[in-house]
């Protein structure tokens, strides 16, 4: 079986606070390049080194823990679980000299929620870490806490935590777009697309929202034509900007045209999608089919 620890992609973003010296913000920034550039051995023998001079710095612990679990898919199988429980151990170690540190709580949270049982893996846990979030991040703390039961696939349970989010942070972008999605999972599109018209309306720049407006149109099957032009929307600000569903819009577009029985245009999606993204296993095959 392997041992890769699954891990959400997040940025190790530096935690820089006022009691910390010129030294230490210097090395935050060397060892997040180190990480950004997937350097981690030469990570590991910086903090490993460092830990030394500044035992007690949270943030030292949270990135050697980071880097340790980060290098688990690139060690011989005997060191696996010995790389991931000591990364474990980090972030348990950061938390402990600073409760605050947010991306502590949530990696560690991640770790049990992703890590198979041989490294300690346990949902259970994963929760307990999310709910020590609440006293220090409440907001942080509902968006975390809806991620971890739409993991669990409790989309009901999810959704009620997203709305509550949006009733006490009205002014934020992310209950809202998570709640699209809860909504998208229950199978009701039509609230799925209401939640992402307001979050567009809230942010005008927030084109990923015209992505899941017309991928809720699909699914639903209403306003098709409306639809096209939201996936429309969002390629021509993917293709100058983040690409991450540019295959996937294609794609979407030929699924409504074949809906449609415009077959030739189907296929020209398809066609685009693949040009995207050659592995697009689903692009392959509705383009095969036609």
């Amino acid at each position: 079986m392997s041992y890769k620890i699954l891990l959400t992609t997040v940025s190790c973003f530096l935690f820089l606070t006022s009691n910390i010296s010129s030294q230490q913000k210097v090395l935050y920034e060397e060892v997040q390049a180190l990480i950004d550039n997937s350097e981690f051995n030469d990570a590991k023998k910086t903090l490993e080194k460092n830990l030394k001079t500044y035992p007690d710095d949270a943030e030292l612990h949270f990135l050697y823990g980071y880097t340790l679990i980060q290098m688990v898919g690139e060690i011989s199988i005997f060191k696996k679980i010995s790389y991931a429980k000591k990364g474990r151990d980090q972030y348990i170690k950061a938390i402990e000299l600073d409760p605050k540190l947010i991306k502590a709580h949530k990696e560690l949270s991640d770790y049990y929620l992703y890590s198979p049982g041989i490294v300690g893996g346990n949902t259970n846990k994963a929760l307990q870490v999310i709910e020590g979030i609440k006293p220090h991040d409440p907001f942080k703390y509902l968006i975390y806490k809806g991620d971890f039961y739409s993991d669990k696939e409790n989309y009901e349970e999810a959704n009620k935590i997203f709305l509550s989010a949006i009733e006490q942070y009205p002014d934020s972008l992310a209950p809202l777009a998570k709640t699209g999605l809860s909504y998208r999972r229950l199978e009701e599109y039509q609230k799925s697309a209401d939640y992402f018209r307001k979050a567009i309306d809230m942010d005008s720049t927030y084109y990923l929202g015209y992505f899941h407006l017309g991928l809720a149109g699909l699914l639903g099957e209403f306003d098709l034509d409306k639809s096209i032009s939201f996936f429309e929307i969002y390629i021509e600000q993917a293709v100058v900007g983040d690409q991450r569903y540019l295959d996937h819009a294609n794609y979407r577009i030929g699924m409504i045209y074949e809906l449609k029985n415009n077959v030739e245009l189907a296929k020209t999606y398809y066609q685009r999608s693949l040009a995207v993204n050659p592995e697009f296993e689903r692009a392959k095959e509705a383009l095969e089919k036609l």
